[in-house]
């Protein structure tokens, strides 16, 4: 058996690839050793006698259901955490992902027209100022301040209704 160095190190550099991608025929053995130059090695690469292995094949499948696994919550628990919980995710982070749900959810209310603009701005400095842990915590003082004006709109209303027919009586009695 003939050394063949020279000639996988050109059909390496041919094939663009490494020298252990180089695949060459061994039943042709003593034709690939009369080649020495990369004209004859094109050639042979063109007859088939020298091939470029193809890629292994590197199957993903166990990696996609494992990260489909974790999507569901699995594997994540104390044993799998490397890094305190503020190094996998920032507070800032977390800052920043929490007042612009909330901001979000100001403007929709505002929209809808459920907030006026005044009520709008108040909301908002107090987002701002960390007062609500969450968009439903937020939610709930909206609902709240909404129902309190409410009642509040009500008790005018009933006072001026009483107001009125004080007057009305006043009238009649005269």
């Amino acid at each position: 058996m003939s050394d063949l160095t020279l000639q996988k190190r050109l059909a390496a550099d041919i094939l663009k690839c490494g020298r252990n991608k180089v695949w060459i025929d061994p039943e042709e053995n003593e034709e690939v050793a009369k080649a020495s130059s990369r004209f004859a090695l094109k050639t042979l690469i063109d007859d088939g006698y020298i091939i470029k292995k193809p890629h292994a094949i590197h199957s993903h499948f166990r990696a996609n259901r494992r990260a489909i696994e974790k999507k569901m919550g699995r594997h994540t628990g104390h044993g799998k955490r490397f890094g305190t919980k503020k190094a996998r995710t920032p507070p800032k982070e977390t800052w920043i992902n929490k007042i612009r749900g909330q901001r979000k959810m100001l403007k929709e209310f505002r929209e809808k027209g459920v907030l006026d603009k005044e009520l709008y701005r108040v909301f908002y400095r107090q987002a701002k100022g960390d007062l609500f842990k969450s968009k439903a915590a937020l939610k709930k003082a909206v609902e709240d301040i909404i129902q309190e004006r409410k009642v509040q709109e009500e008790d005018r209303k009933q006072k001026e209704i009483e107001k009125f027919q004080k007057l009305n009586a006043k009238k009649s009695v005269k």
